[in-house]
């Protein structure tokens, strides 16, 4: 991912430190309450329709992949699990923990690449995929990536991902482009980049597979869609990716 750091630490060069003061703290809760909604909801439907207990997650590791601000982190934490968060961005990971000065829980945050060999030196109960997935565009990564999550999962682990999910009705805006693979670009101007990887929900399903995993869980959401395109905030939604809900185990 390295050609494309820069991307995703220009998508939090807003947060000056002025926005993470005291002061601020309730625009801070709701901004991470809105990010995180969807990967929440994701996780106490599947508790509801598995019939999980309520302690589910108390005192179990819990690593939260491309975790931003850290707002899913957060929700984990405040139902007693031992949460690391790791992400690429240097900036999103400074921001998460001028964050956490202000909460009475603590969390690991790391600065790290999920799309380089990593090595935490502990194994997780549960992985959740803080929509990261689909940002691995690149093939190797995302092999790479399967494959760290595989080797930090605990035998009877779960990995938890909300993913975008190609279908034929897909069209993308200026400065955009699908290519064959239905790997999305974006032109910056003096560059162009690519910054996810829409795959139909059959490809990714044998992508998981082919790592050696068992799915257990797998749902396409034909009625949620997944906005790619900030600068289009009322893009046609039956144009957007649509969301794959799945969950597996080694």
């Amino acid at each position: 991912m390295q050609k494309y750091y820069h991307y995703y630490d220009k998508a939090y060069e807003k947060f000056t430190p002025d926005w993470f003061g005291e002061e601020n703290l309730a625009v801070v809760n709701d901004f991470l309450t809105h990010n995180s909604e969807s990967i929440i909801k994701f996780i106490e439907k599947y508790e509801d329709h598995f019939e999980w207990p309520s302690s589910i997650f108390k005192n179990k590791k819990v690593l939260v992949t491309g975790c931003g601000l850290g707002g899913v982190c957060h929700y984990l934490a405040q139902r007693g699990a031992r949460v690391t968060g790791i992400d690429v961005s240097k900036l999103a990971i400074m921001g998460a923990q001028e964050i956490l000065q202000n909460k009475d829980f603590y969390i690991d945050f790391k600065n790290m690449d999920c799309a380089e060999d990593i090595d935490l030196g502990e194994s997780f109960d549960f992985i959740v995929d803080d929509h990261l997935f689909h940002c691995l565009a690149d093939q190797k990564d995302r092999i790479t990536y399967l494959k760290n999550l595989k080797n930090h999962l605990s035998d009877d682990g779960l990995v938890l991902i909300e993913t975008m999910a190609f279908h034929s009705e897909i069209q993308v805006p200026v400065n955009y482009r699908f290519d064959d693979n239905n790997i999305l670009f974006k032109d910056l101007g003096d560059e162009e980049i690519m910054i996810r990887k829409v795959a139909s929900s059959i490809d990714i399903e044998n992508e998981v597979k082919n790592s050696g995993f068992s799915i257990n869980y797998l749902f396409f959401h034909s009625e949620l869609a997944m906005n790619t395109f900030p600068e289009y905030e009322d893009y046609p939604f039956n144009f957007l990716p649509k969301t794959l809900r799945l969950t597996f185990k080694k």
